[in-house]
């Protein structure tokens, strides 16, 4: 009787390398969700995107490199939501704006859970590897939101500035997001959920939506 034949991984289609580069970064990402910062490893991320462990090494050299390729696309990711939702509401008053963002970063939690999971676990892993680059990231967050209240010219924005420094508040804002993805992610119901952003908007800015 004939031998059987392993069977073979079927070879990935030829990409540009951008493009190629790009798949592998995202199933890196639901990978680094899936295990962790400190557990994922490239031959996870390889089976992920259906190409070799040597295609994964091409395009991130070691498993540092891909670590660090992974933390700054949910940096990245975070940043950018953050410009983009304070964007959108130009013009709109300020408690407005910055109780909008809190909703944005909500939302986004159902849309893009892997992200979020590994921004979750990037600030709890208080490690010389990652942690300072978590700071530097969350920190031109709160340097976009306190340039925001700073330069704020309505009656609201001076009330703001009368009674917090706008670093504070920023940084309040920021672990407010914080908290609010990890309830999001623990599974809190949508009621829970909105009951805390409702409650963070009192505290924050004295500001109840309707």
């Amino acid at each position: 009787m004939p031998t059987a034949q392993p069977a073979r991984r079927p070879r990935a289609a030829r990409l540009p390398p951008e493009e190629r580069r790009a798949r592998l970064l995202d199933a890196a990402i639901h990978v680094f969700a899936r295990r962790g910062i400190g557990a994922a490893r490239p031959s996870e991320v390889a089976v992920e995107a259906e190409v070799s462990e040597a295609t994964v090494y091409t395009y991130f050299p070691t498993r540092a490199e891909l670590r660090d390729a992974v933390l700054r696309a949910v940096g990245d990711h975070y940043y950018d939501l953050t410009r983009s939702s304070l964007d959108a509401s130009a013009g709109a008053p300020l408690a407005a704006r910055l109780g909008g963002l809190i909703e944005e970063i909500a939302e986004s939690v159902e849309r893009d859970p892997d992200h979020a999971r590994v921004w979750v676990n990037w600030g709890a892993a208080i490690r010389d590897e990652v942690w300072p680059a978590f700071l530097e990231n969350e920190n031109r967050s709160i340097d976009l939101i306190t340039s925001l209240i700073d330069e704020a010219s309505d009656d609201e924005g001076r009330r703001f500035l009368e009674r917090s420094h706008p670093e504070d508040l920023a940084r309040l804002i920021i672990g407010t997001c914080e908290t609010m993805v990890r309830l999001v992610l623990a599974g809190h119901s949508p009621e829970t959920i909105d009951r805390f952003v409702r409650s963070a908007r009192v505290v924050l800015f004295d500001d109840a939506p309707a």
